[in-house]
């Protein structure tokens, strides 16, 4: 694209033949991703020049290839004045291409709703991008600590310290360690030196929820393999920032239960060493009784009570510190995915999510069809409803849809409500 309206000067974002990459200007192509000449793509540019740093996010096929940002500036050179020049150049820097689908949105869509829209598609981009509220996932097909969404893990001690020297990259054959459902895949190693210097940094990129100070909802999920039995417990991560306190959820070797604390290990699935395994923790501080629900493989092993409250020891501060413990309870282990999501999924969510794959954690989770909301003139107004035996969704509506602010209709009862006749426009959604 060119946004010289006279397409008389260089073009702003390109693809560089040579080795895949795309953008513009130096070490503006460089990412985690590679285009192929003669290969079909879905390519994005999410851009936000208002932004604190500002930034073009780029995607390929639906996985990120990075977050340019040097170069971009409010008003600058990737600004769009009132229209683009698609394909336009001042001449000398040109190929041909086919082309499927083009869309253009207002406002930079978010890391999450990018991947959910996945590879190209013949018929063409989706209008409709599926709610999925991940804010961050990894998932290690570089070789490197590569956000798949949002923002690169970082090694809690520096580049040059001991995690990085001890955390390995590769396939799980290549690593020596089974395939995950009869298929290879791009994993780390986790090593389980006995230090507080070993971990990952983890920032979620969720704001403070629940009313709370601190992150009080969301879901952590990991596609995870324990390597060896090691002192009795494993952590999978810890919400001091310092690392210099206890983990605040572990695996417990002795009987394959995960939690933390005084009854908080135990329920109704089993982990096991040596085993491919999804784990997720969805919580919820904010509840009437705060709860950390628990799923393995697709399966729910409790609803974790004890000990939880609001801003509490399970509430998220800016980052956390993925497989951090004090130093005393660290056990190896391979990780092939790590999601998290700035909502608690639903125990139906997270029996969908099911077991571990090669690919990863789903972005989009593929539910049961939505509810039909059914609208009716009535001699009071317009009844809006949809099926009683449906639970969970909460009706709202906007005036409009261009920026739209949604707020809860009152009055809902039995999954139906009468709404008076007004004037203007009004929408109604039904949101889970």
């Amino acid at each position: 694209v060119n946004y010289d309206t006279s397409n008389t000067s260089d073009g702003d974002i390109f693809f560089r033949v040579g080795d895949g990459g795309f953008g513009q200007g130096q070490t503006g192509y460089e990412g985690d991703t590679v285009m192929q000449v003669g290969q079909w793509h879905r390519v994005a540019f999410a851009v936000d020049l208002a932004a604190a740093t500002p930034v073009v996010t780029k995607f390929l096929d639906g996985v990120k290839h990075s977050d340019w940002t040097l170069g971009q500036g409010l008003d600058g050179r990737r600004a769009m004045p009132e229209f683009a020049v698609l394909f336009g150049d001042n001449g000398d820097e040109r190929i041909a291409c086919y082309v499927n689908s083009i869309q253009v949105r207002t406002g930079k869509l978010p890391d999450g709703d990018i991947a959910a829209l996945g590879g190209p598609s013949a018929d063409g981009i989706p209008r409709v991008i599926p709610p999925n509220h991940v804010t961050g996932q990894w998932d290690f097909t570089g070789g490197n600590l590569a956000a798949t969404i949002g923002r690169d893990l970082e090694y809690f001690d520096g580049a040059a310290g001991q995690t990085s020297a001890n955390t390995e990259f590769g396939t799980t054959t290549g690593l020596g360690v089974g395939d995950i459902a009869g298929e290879p895949a791009n994993v780390m190693f986790v090593p389980g030196d006995l230090s507080n210097q070993i971990g990952y940094i983890m920032r979620h990129g969720i704001a403070p929820n629940g009313g709370g100070t601190l992150v009080n909802q969301y879901t952590l999920i990991m596609d995870i393999h324990w390597a060896n039995a090691g002192p009795g417990f494993g952590s999978f991560v810890n919400y001091d920032t310092s690392n210099t306190s206890d983990g605040d959820i572990f695996f417990r070797v002795g009987d394959g239960g995960f939690g933390q604390g005084q009854n908080g290990y135990e329920g109704d699935t089993v982990m096991q060493v040596g085993q491919w395994h999804r784990v997720a923790f969805a919580v919820d501080l904010a509840a009437t009784t705060p709860v950390v629900t628990k799923f393995l493989d697709g399966v729910k092993h409790s609803d974790w009570t004890l000990g939880q409250a609001l801003d509490g020891r399970r509430a998220m501060p800016e980052f956390a510190v993925l497989f951090g413990d004090n130093g005393d309870e660290r056990i190896a282990a391979y990780v092939n995915s790590i999601q998290v999501r700035s909502v608690k999924l639903s125990d139906a969510e997270l029996e969908f999510l099911g077991g571990p794959t090669a690919a990863g954690i789903p972005v989009v989770i593929p539910m049961a069809a939505l509810p039909v909301l059914t609208v009716a003139r009535s001699e009071t107004g317009v009844n809006l409803s949809w099926p009683g035996e449906v639970t969970g969704f909460v009706l709202e509506s906007a005036e409009d849809l261009s920026d739209p602010v949604w707020t809860t209709v009152p009055g809902v009862a039995d999954n139906s409500v009468t709404v008076p006749l007004e004037a203007g426009n009004r929408f109604f959604r039904l949101r889970q």
